[in-house]
């Protein structure tokens, strides 16, 4: 957890699991699996593997939304030279026809730069329920990257990253008004319901 600017250079973060909370009404959101960072962030020739963000269960009818499985910013990122692969952002369930969302497997970001960077092999699970072949619940948005405002993505490789349920944006995901610069990369072999390599 970084709660003012945070610089991370040379280092492995792996394995770590966010576990949101599970309440009578709503579940607990799951924020970061590998690093949750509320100010400007930098990941410099570091790799983030096979971590999770879980959103809590929810017994009534808002389970919580798993963002971020293996990084989560809200102020501005910079990711250099770095491998984010094989993270999950895994929305939490409920006992009615809502699901919580999941966005973001590798990175879920407000702003960010990501330059020679692996985006591989994450996903973003959806929760839901269907109920008379209509299915009723959130979705996965953004497998590889989820992106709320901007974001410059040059020399990069977003490959292998899955959304699920009523999904969009395997590889990539830009939010509404977003803007989304992809320079020089390569974008393929991604999954989701809507918008395979981006959405």
């Amino acid at each position: 957890y970084c709660g003012t600017n945070c610089r991370i250079a040379e280092c492995m973060l792996e394995r770590n699991v966010v576990q949101g909370g599970a309440y009578a009404s709503a579940g607990g959101a799951g924020f970061g699996g590998g690093i949750f960072s509320e100010g400007d962030l930098r990941i410099v020739c570091s790799s983030v593997f096979s971590n999770q963000a879980r959103g809590g269960e929810g017994f009534g009818m808002q389970p919580g939304s798993a963002l971020g499985g293996g990084v989560y910013g809200v102020g501005r990122m910079a990711l250099w030279r770095c491998v984010i692969e094989g993270n999950t952002a895994l929305a939490g369930g409920g006992t009615g026809m809502a699901g919580g969302s999941a966005a973001g497997g590798g990175v879920n970001c407000q702003s960010a730069g990501i330059t020679n960077c692996l985006l591989i092999g994450n996903k973003a699970t959806g929760q839901g329920v269907v109920f008379e072949e209509v299915p009723h619940g959130a979705p996965g948005y953004g497998g590889g990257l989820f992106c709320q405002n901007y974001a410059r993505v040059e020399n990069c490789t977003i490959a292998g990253n899955t959304a699920t349920f009523m999904s969009r944006g395997g590889g990539i995901y830009g939010s509404t008004g977003a803007m989304i610069t992809v320079m020089n990369a390569i974008v393929q072999s991604n999954a989701a319901g809507t918008g395979t390599n981006s959405y």
